[in-house]
């Protein structure tokens, strides 16, 4: 004779009922191999014969079985993950709706805006084809582990991410494959073998800046870099102003 076991879905929590069949005597497990008609998750729950040790296994099962899955979110939040580009600086950076500005981790784009310094080769191109692939549309951010430590902010207060569009390109790599960019790879961050393997790519295939002068990476810093690592295994130049002398770890926008 088969009973039913009523219980609450641990991923959607709608209440269901799951029939238990009646076992021989000799067998005192039951597995229960069920599903959701609601959400779809399956329910592999094991079923202890008498009543203490039936109720106990439960409750650990109900315990636990959360820790297995995957958490859902409503569609609310998951359309709050996605944010608005506004308008983009130069090829690797840009401003969101909210005015917050977001530094593009892993990739060098000649510059534009630079206040002391001329417009880098290829700079006004590379600008341009960001512009062109985020201008004006939604976007997801990702944050890399590597700069949680300085709450992935640069020394100028710009978001460090990657950027992804509702379709899944991914602009950071997106600008080394055509060639707009470099791949930044002074200091690790999640995809820097995919990166350098994006540039050296772009370079024998001579796309974009590769074209026509044969460009290399550029030898400076760039801003993107955790202040806390600029100290390990580098010296920084002294500055004499006066009597007093200071360390000045200058990096460019």
């Amino acid at each position: 004779m088969a009973k039913y076991l009523y219980r609450t879905c641990p991923k959607c929590k709608h209440y269901l009922g799951v029939v238990v069949p009646e076992p021989p005597e000799s067998v005192r497990e039951i597995t229960v191999d069920a599903h959701c008609a609601v959400c779809g998750i399956k329910l592999d729950w094991m079923i202890i014969m008498g009543r203490k040790s039936i109720l106990a296994s439960l409750w650990m099962i109900l315990l636990l079985l959360p820790l297995y899955t995957s958490p859902v979110y409503p569609l609310e939040e998951q359309q709050a993950q996605f944010r608005t580009v506004k308008r983009v600086v130069d090829g690797d950076t840009l401003v969101l709706e909210n005015k917050e500005r977001v530094r593009l981790i892993g990739v060098d784009t000649p510059k534009t805006k630079h206040p002391r310094e001329p417009v880098e080769y290829f700079g006004k191109e590379a600008t341009a084809f960001t512009k062109k692939m985020v201008q004006g549309k939604r976007v997801r951010l990702e944050f890399d582990q590597a700069n949680a430590s300085i709450g992935h902010k640069d020394r100028y207060k710009r978001t460090l991410s990657y950027v992804f569009l509702e379709d899944g390109t991914f602009i950071n790599a997106e600008i080394i494959k055509q060639g707009y960019g470099y791949a930044y790879t002074r200091f690790p961050f999640k995809y820097m073998d995919e990166f350098r393997g994006y540039q050296r790519e772009a370079r024998d295939q001579r796309r974009g800046l590769w074209g026509k002068s044969g460009a290399s990476p550029p030898t400076r810093q760039t801003s993107q870099a955790p202040t806390s690592d600029l100290t390990k295994g580098t010296r920084r130049p002294f500055f004499v102003i006066g009597l007093y002398r200071t360390r000045h770890p200058s990096l460019p926008i």
